[in-house]
């Protein structure tokens, strides 16, 4: 991943004014159409590179332009691409509604692989909402799915996602049976998105076990992976998984050093969901320190 992104940015301003000039263009052939599909068909770097609402845009000139080519299999992904994207932006209400046409759409056709990848966006949302037992529903589907037609990748991002949501249901060690999985398969594979989402899983599941400074380990390694490969939302996400362990430690000054990078990520990205969490932390901790007043603020 991190050689194909350094390719990618070596070419990612000649992208940009492509993707612009395609989308103007669309409507004069089907074959500009097209164009302008694919460029909003590269998925997660795009993700890794676009801010949530710029992706939005992106993607709806791609839907509109596979619409008219009449392209089913890209239609789908454009829509799924667009879940993500509201799920990015913590609208996860709006993220299902895509997802959902997705599914529809892979199962019209038969794309078994988006079929699963779809179920499995839809146990996030759910999962967002705080209905973790309808999540698992979705992500057993998904994981089934991925078994049988040997789709690696996704196999791990499940098994994962099941160890959050029973990590929800305070089912901790079942919990880190599954991250266990997902991180061996991260491995087997050289997913390192992924290998960085399962060690900072791993990281969450030992903290809420009351093994903090194993935490720590974890969550650092994936701090590492996320830097490595430009993940800003995944590194937001790991420095503030470092802040809670170190408030748990007694170490509140530390603890906001963490949540304030955490902080600036998410408005970096446009994450309002993170954001208000770390504000959150972030108080807690200025109300250790006695700092009440601010941390009102």
């Amino acid at each position: 991943l991190s050689n194909g992104l350094i390719l990618f940015d070596a070419d990612w301003t000649n992208i940009q004014i492509g993707q612009k000039w395609a989308k103007i263009n669309a409507f004069k052939s089907l074959e500009i159409a097209e164009i302008c599909s694919n460029f909003a068909g590269t998925g997660n770097v795009l993700n890794l590179r676009l801010h949530p609402l710029r992706n939005i845009e992106w993607l709806e000139a791609a839907l509109v332009a596979a619409r008219k080519t009449k392209n089913q299999n890209a239609e789908g992904v454009h829509l799924g691409n667009l879940g993500l994207a509201y799920f990015a932006l913590g609208q996860p209400v709006k993220a299902i509604e895509y997802h959902e046409q997705a599914l529809k759409i892979s199962r019209t056709i038969g794309d078994r692989r988006n079929e699963g990848n779809y179920l499995g966006n839809l146990g996030l949302a759910y999962f967002a909402l705080g209905q973790p037992v309808k999540a698992i529903e979705y992500y057993d589907q998904a994981l089934k799915i991925s078994r049988t037609i040997g789709d690696r990748r996704n196999e791990g991002n499940y098994l994962g996602n099941l160890g959050n949501a029973y990590s929800d249901l305070g089912d901790l060690h079942k919990a880190i049976e599954y991250h266990e999985q997902a991180l061996k398969i991260s491995h087997e594979i050289g997913d390192r998105r992924g290998e960085g989402a399962d060690l900072g899983n791993l990281g969450i599941a030992y903290y809420d076990l009351g093994q903090t400074v194993r935490a720590i380990e974890y969550h650092e390694q994936a701090l590492k992976i996320s830097r490595e490969i430009g993940d800003r939302r995944g590194e937001g996400s790991h420095l503030g998984n470092l802040g809670n362990a170190y408030s748990d430690l007694g170490q509140p000054v530390k603890a906001i050093e963490y949540y304030e990078q955490a902080l600036e990520i998410s408005r970096e990205i446009g994450d309002q969901r993170g954001e208000g969490i770390w504000l959150f932390d972030i108080s807690l901790s200025l109300d250790k320190l006695n700092q009440r007043a601010k941390a009102i603020d």
